[in-house]
């Protein structure tokens, strides 16, 4: 059987907890603080943090992106779903972690993130709500909750049908929305996406009034009634 060490050799004890982290650390922290890394290093800094037992977490997103091949003169249109950090630049890591300061000895580690005199820091509904976002970034559009239903009438808020108002027709694979809008006397389907529409008013009635709700009659004039008895005649 070989042996690490020699008689004679000058040895010490190994610190387990300055290697791996303590054995127990608070299950729930009371705050959260911004750490700053190097943008392209944030995968490599996270991936050193599971190696040495350091708390963090880096809020991660699903992207959609495209890329044009090219084969014998033809171009054909890859698209791959991607994950990249959700705050560039940036890991969160709990109080605790603070505290020991272990993660100074990562590369790509910049320091805490500080507004002049103050550190700012997230509180526990502040990471719930992050976390929420985190969720909704990485479900697919297509499978997303709904602000309008099919046949709702809706306004185009932004772009070059702003102010223009249809009706929700149907929905397509990316989560966009496909809106009936009246264009040159005839009905014109557009492609839109949800952000770009809120809810439109329902038309009133012209028979309808907002007091009594009884109608009000249109009573000609008297001159006009004499045009077309005259016209009769």
């Amino acid at each position: 059987m070989r042996h690490e060490f020699v008689r004679g050799q000058i040895v010490g004890s190994v610190d387990l907890e300055q290697l791996r982290g303590p054995l127990e650390v608070p299950v729930a922290p009371e705050r959260w603080y911004i750490l700053r890394v190097h943008p392209h290093l944030q995968l490599n800094v996270m991936r050193t943090f599971r190696q040495r037992n350091i708390s963090a977490w880096l809020p991660m997103q699903t992207e959609t992106r495209s890329a044009s091949r090219y084969n014998r003169g033809y171009e054909k249109i890859l698209t791959q779903q991607v994950r990249s950090p959700l705050i560039c630049g940036a890991i969160l890591v709990p109080d605790f972690e603070v505290k020991f300061g272990r993660f100074y000895a990562v590369d790509g580690v910049i320091d805490v993130m500080r507004v002049g005199p103050c550190v700012p820091v997230l509180q526990g509904q502040d990471v719930i709500d992050l976390r929420n976002i985190e969720a909704i970034g990485n479900t697919p559009k297509s499978k997303r909750e709904r602000k309008f239903a099919i046949g709702e009438l809706v306004r185009v808020t932004s772009g070059p049908f702003f102010a223009f108002c249809g009706q929700v027709e149907r929905f397509d694979s990316t989560g966009r929305l496909s809106v009936g809008i009246s264009l040159f006397g005839r009905v014109t389907q557009i492609s839109i996406d949800e952000s770009d529409l809120e809810l439109a008013p329902r038309p009133r009635s012209r028979n309808s009034s907002s007091g009594s709700g009884q109608g009000f009659r249109r009573i000609p004039s008297s001159r006009a009634s004499r045009a077309k008895g005259a016209r009769e005649a």
